[in-house]
């Protein structure tokens, strides 16, 4: 089964995600793109492989990665604690976010 995993981060840097991939990873990164702006990375492996798709965000425009950082931000808004500093912390992280990379392993 299919495992998912979405990480937001609040720099646009798609040449420094490649930078990272290729100094851990002992497999060459195949990218659909260009490297300062590509769609998706794709690691294989000898039994499964990983791919990374990249969202980002596009000023004054309402798009999948708007979707994806409201649903978010609205989803851990809801949650009633009593660790209120840490929720509204985790709130403007998300807020201040311009990138998500997707994260799938079959």
């Amino acid at each position: 089964m299919p495992e998912y995993c979405t990480i937001y981060s609040p720099r646009l840097d798609y040449s420094g995600i490649v930078n990272v991939l290729e100094q851990v990873s002992e497999r060459p990164i195949i990218i659909d793109g260009v490297r300062e702006k590509w769609q998706s990375l794709v690691v294989n492996g000898d039994k499964s492989n990983i791919t990374f798709n990249a969202m980002s965000s596009l000023p004054g425009q309402f798009t999948d990665f708007s979707r994806l950082a409201l649903g978010t931000y609205n989803h851990f808004n809801k949650i009633n604690t009593v660790a209120e500093a840490n929720k509204e912390r985790v709130l403007k992280l998300i807020s201040e976010c311009q990138m998500a990379i997707g994260i799938m392993v079959p």
